[in-house]
Formats: C-alpha cells, structure tokens, sequence
C-alpha cells in the first residue's frame, strides 16, 4: 500500500509538469501557424515564468497526488 503513495504521486508530479508543457507547446504551434516557415524553438519561447510555472505545479502535482495516495492508503489500512 505505501507504493500506492508513492505510484499516486509520480503520477501527480507527471500530469502536474505536463500541464504547462502542452500550453507552452500549444502556444508554439498557434505561432508556427500563423506562420509557416518560421523557425521556432521551444527554448527560445519558453519564458523564465514559464520553467517556473511547469516546477511549480509538478510539485503542486506530486503533492496532490501523493495525499489521495496517502488518504487511499489510511482508508484501506482499516
């Protein structure tokens, strides 16, 4: 059962950091649209808000995720 803490929280910490990548790559691909042939990197449209946006929920993911694991794990200890 406390894998199921940890397992629930990779998996929070996973969508948590995958959230802000698919905006930011959602964004590139509206730019690379409007623009057909323009060369764009993600690193060079990533933002210092964005790097903290994507550690922020990752943790903020990883937390959630690994107190339903915890709260899971309390529940069927009983």
């Amino acid at each position: 059962m406390k894998r199921l803490v940890v397992v629930l929280g990779v998996i929070g910490l996973l969508i948590g950091c995958f959230l802000p990548v698919f905006s930011i790559l959602w964004e590139l691909s509206e730019i690379r649209g409007a623009c057909q042939d323009c060369p764009v990197n993600f690193w060079k449209n990533t933002t210092y808000s964005d790097i903290v946006n994507i550690i922020l929920y990752g943790i903020v993911g990883g937390l959630i995720g690994g107190s339903i694991g915890l709260v899971m794990y309390k529940l069927f200890k009983k």
